[in-house]
Protein backbone atom coordinates (compact mmCIF):
# COMPACT_ATOMS: atom_id res chain seq x y z
CA UNK A 1 0.00 0.00 0.00
CA UNK A 2 1.28 3.32 -1.21
CA UNK A 3 0.37 6.79 0.13
CA UNK A 4 -0.40 9.10 -2.92
CA UNK A 5 -0.99 13.00 -2.91
CA UNK A 6 -2.87 14.78 -5.16
CA UNK A 7 -1.90 18.31 -5.57
CA UNK A 8 -5.04 20.08 -7.39
CA UNK A 9 -3.86 23.44 -9.51
CA UNK A 10 -7.66 24.32 -10.70
CA UNK A 11 -9.37 26.85 -9.03
CA UNK A 12 -13.08 25.71 -10.05
CA UNK A 13 -14.50 22.90 -7.92
CA UNK A 14 -16.71 21.20 -9.78
CA UNK A 15 -14.81 21.54 -13.00
CA UNK A 16 -13.53 18.88 -15.66
CA UNK A 17 -10.13 19.09 -13.78
CA UNK A 18 -12.03 18.59 -10.57
CA UNK A 19 -14.14 15.91 -11.78
CA UNK A 20 -10.90 13.94 -13.50
CA UNK A 21 -9.02 14.19 -10.04
CA UNK A 22 -11.67 12.77 -7.98
CA UNK A 23 -12.32 9.89 -10.57
CA UNK A 24 -8.47 8.91 -10.12
CA UNK A 25 -8.72 9.09 -6.66
CA UNK A 26 -11.19 6.61 -6.41
CA UNK A 27 -10.09 4.36 -8.18
CA UNK A 28 -6.25 4.82 -6.58
CA UNK A 29 -8.03 4.78 -2.81
CA UNK A 30 -8.91 1.12 -3.72
CA UNK A 31 -5.41 0.00 -2.63
CA UNK A 32 -3.64 3.18 -1.58
CA UNK A 33 -4.02 5.51 0.83
CA UNK A 34 -4.84 8.93 -0.96
CA UNK A 35 -5.10 12.68 -0.11
CA UNK A 36 -6.30 15.41 -2.21
CA UNK A 37 -4.85 19.78 -1.81
CA UNK A 38 -6.46 21.78 -3.97
CA UNK A 39 -5.57 25.74 -4.09
CA UNK A 40 -9.02 26.49 -4.41
CA UNK A 41 -9.44 25.52 -0.25
CA UNK A 42 -6.52 28.15 -0.03
CA UNK A 43 -7.32 31.41 -2.12
CA UNK A 44 -8.58 34.15 -0.70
Amino acid sequence: MSRIVILVGSMRKGGNTDLLVHSFADGASKNNIVELVSVADYAE
